[in-house]
Order: structure tokens, then sequence, then C-alpha cells
């Protein structure tokens, strides 16, 4: 199992930033294609120090939703000489992490994987179908058909990865979704005057902080989510999203203004499940001389009613989307550069791809960040066989 010491992949620009040293691998899906596994996401423990296993099984079922079983077991991960920066996941017969554990998570490489190592199922075999066709219909790949008489039950392997860490799809901060794509919803972020008064009589103080206000302004009254882009959440995703259920002071948080650009660029956010924990996924988080505590007070979150904690919540599940999810290094290159410079530099790329002299050692696109990469692929290929 790699570590942040001695790294045997690559590391996007997001992992250097965030001083990654545990990182979740997804599996690949070979019918798409993909020749390596991707990386969806990962983190600096050391910048979590109050995280236990249990707290990242259960972020990891916040983003996703899921409540399925899996476990998160270590891997090995090696490099696929033929693909761009592919890497792949090897078992090993290390133990899984124990959901319930309150240990902190070692650092290094994690697969997910269902519970039994030995998941067998029995697929009935039918007139007018193979066995395999009956295996794909098993596992969602063709459409389920039951006409005909049930001619035999066999018992088949069912894969024990699970897809799960699939689903950690990453996404910028709401603050930068706002600046660089705004939308036509954007002028629901106006909030009108009856909201920002309902806010100011549930409290006289900043409701994270528990600050009080002066007389310089020091308080204002923000947007948990952003109304306009509450359309992005997973269940909100529809061509008619009304913003009018955001538009509520449930949605709407007193704060000191030193926390407002910390809140809305998602490097705070409030741990509804853990007793209300402010979370600081920024190490170097300038909240100008105020003090944060590690939790809302009780005076606060008892005037929190479930339709604020649901606010609080979706806003923290963003929060571990932006810093959390995400951060294959694939993610520093487009995709179309990457073909492109391969193909000049000799590669076959597709299979219609012609045969394309390679060009010469001194050639500056080999110096090219791409260009080193695909050097490597070549001398591993070469030292692995592959022409």
């Amino acid at each position: 199992m790699s570590t942040m010491c001695e790294p045997l992949h690559k590391l996007s620009k997001k992992s250097l930033t965030q001083g990654r040293n545990l990182f979740l691998w997804g599996h690949r899906n070979p019918a798409a294609g993909e020749l390596g596994n991707p990386l969806n996401g990962g983190f600096n423990v050391q910048l979590f120090p109050h995280m236990s296993i249990n707290t990242l099984y259960r972020w990891i079922r916040l983003v996703t939703g899921t409540t399925d079983p899996f476990e998160l077991r270590p891997v090995t991960i090696k490099t696929v000489p033929t693909a761009f920066l592919g890497y792949a996941v090897v078992h090993t017969t290390s133990p899984a992490l124990q959901e319930s554990s309150t240990e902190v998570p070692p650092a290094g490489d994690y697969g997910a994987y269902y519970p039994s190592l030995a998941v067998r199922h029995a697929v009935e075999i039918r007139n007018a179908k193979s066995i395999q066709e009956a295996y794909n219909e098993y596992c969602g790949i063709t459409p389920s058909e039951d006409e005909g008489d049930i001619l035999r039950r066999v018992i088949v392997p069912k894969s024990t990865d699970s897809m799960i860490l699939r689903s950690l799809e990453s996404q910028p901060s709401l603050s930068y979704i706002l600046s660089n794509f705004p939308g036509p919803l954007v002028d629901y972020n106006v909030m009108p005057s009856d909201v920002k008064d309902a806010v100011k009589q549930r409290s006289r103080v900043c409701e994270l902080s528990g600050t009080p206000g002066g007389n310089h302004g020091d308080l204002t009254v923000e947007w948990i989510f952003l109304p306009s882009e509450a359309f992005r959440l997973p269940e909100n995703l529809s061509f008619n999203f009304d913003p009018s259920p955001y538009v509520v002071p449930q949605n709407a948080i007193y704060l000191h203004r030193n926390l407002v650009k910390p809140l809305t660029d998602n490097a705070i956010g409030v741990d509804v499940e853990d007793d209300f924990r402010i979370v600081r996924f920024v190490g170097d988080l300038d909240l100008q001389g105020l003090s944060l505590p590690s939790h809302v007070s009780q005076a606060q979150t008892q005037r929190f009613d479930t339709a604020m904690k649901e606010f609080l919540r979706q806003h923290f599940v963003w929060c571990l989307r932006v810093h959390i999810c995400g951060g294959d290094v694939l993610e520093d290159f487009k995709e179309e550069d990457i073909i492109e410079t391969m193909r000049e530099l000799g590669f076959r790329v597709g299979s219609d791809d012609e045969e394309v002299e390679t060009p010469p050692l001194d050639d500056p696109l080999w110096q090219t960040e791409i260009g080193k990469v695909c050097w490597e692929m070549r001398v591993r290929s070469s030292l692995a066989g592959y022409r």
C-alpha cells in the first residue's frame, strides 16, 4: 500500500495542493474502454484530526446517498504501461477498514468492495438464453425478460468490486460557479427583507462562532446554499426546477463578516451528524483573527429546525464534493491535447489510426508535460514487451 512518503502514482495539482496522503480509487469500467482505475477522491489525514474511519464511511455515504454495504480495503497501485497516466488497482490481503471504528484511517490507497469475498448467485437459465445472456441480464446489462420455461439454474460469481466510489463526483465551489457561470436563476439570490428580519430575530450573535455583532456591521445575513445553484443538487435535477423553497429563513444564517467568504467558498461547513462540528477544509484558512470553535454551540443549534439542518447538510455535502472528491491526475489535462500529442509522437490512439513515424528524441514535443509522460509510456511498454 503506497503512502504520501512514496507515492506510486503521479499526483494531480489538487492532490499536491491539499497534501493528500489517503486516496480513494474507483473500479474501472471495461465496457467503456477504460484501461486504468480512476482516482475518485482523497484528502490529507492530518488536516482532519477529528476524522475517524466511521466518519470517512459516513462522508462517502453522504455524498453518494447510498445505504448499501461496502468495505474500504487497502490496495496496491501499479502502472498500466499502455495507458496515459493509467493506474491499476491490485487487491491485497490486508483487512478492510471497519466502518464502526473510531480510529484514525491510516494513510494509503483504498478501493471499495462488497463485504463478502465469495459472493455467488443463482441465475435462472431459460430456453433461448445462453448462460452469458442470463448473467448479463442479472447484472443489468440487458433488459429483463421472463419468457420461456426454466431449464436449469447455475451458480455464477458476482464481482466483489463496489462502484460506490465512482459516485464521488467533484464540483467547484458555489462562489466559483456563481462568478464564472451565472445562470438564469441568479435573481433568486437577492435576499428578501422579510427573510433577513426573520434570521435576525432568530439570533443576536453569529450563528457559527457565537460572536456578538458590535456597532460596526460585523454581522450579516447570508444564504447557506445559494438558491440559484440549488438545481445542481442530485435531488433537484429537473428542467423546471423552482428555487423558491430555498428562499426561506431556514436557508439563511447570521454570520460574522469574516466567515462569509469561507462559507461561500465552501472552505468551512457544518457536519450536522457530528454534533454540528465546524469542519475546516482548508489548512491555511484566514479568519482575520476571528476565533472559530470546533462545534456550533448548543445555544444556537437548539434554534435550528429540521429544514435548516437539511440546508446545512446540503452545503456540507457540497464542501465534500469540492475538497474530498476528484483529484485524478488526468483532470490536469485536456483529453484532446493528450490525443493530439500522442498521435504526433507516433502513438496509435484509435484502431483506425495510421502508422506515424516516431519523431527524434530532440523533438521539443518530447519535452512538454504530455510528451514526458508519453516517453515514460514508451519505455514501460518496451520493458513490458509491448510494441
